[in-house]
């Protein structure tokens, strides 16, 4: 009962690498963030695009509009407070109705 156990001294022979060909792995990892993988596929339609460009449009016709009507927007006009809207031409009653004609373009 008394027997020595040799201590065992690991060698380079008995770790190889496995080699597995039914296995696939990736090797190279993309660097991306989350944010740039994002807006690179946002970016990548058509679609997405013109969007935004509309959106931006918006933004900024809303910002620079006030400036082009000459009318302060904090200002109000009480006399005419009670009046319908209209289309001047079209909607005032000067346009004739002429039946089977496209009056609504003749109006213009």
């Amino acid at each position: 009962m008394n027997e020595q156990i040799q201590e065992y001294i690991p060698s380079e022979d008995d770790f190889r690498f496995a080699v597995r060909e039914d296995v696939q792995t990736d090797n190279v990892f993309a660097g991306e963030s989350y944010w740039k993988t994002a807006v690179k596929t946002f970016l990548s339609k058509k679609i997405n695009i013109i969007a935004v460009v509309i959106l931006m449009l918006l933004v900024i016709m809303s910002i620079i509009g006030p400036y082009l009507t000459g009318n302060p927007y904090d200002e109000q006009n009480v006399s005419m407070a009670d009046l319908a809207p209209r289309i001047s031409g079209i909607a005032d009653g000067t346009c004739s109705h002429d039946a089977g004609k496209d009056s609504g373009f003749r109006c213009l």
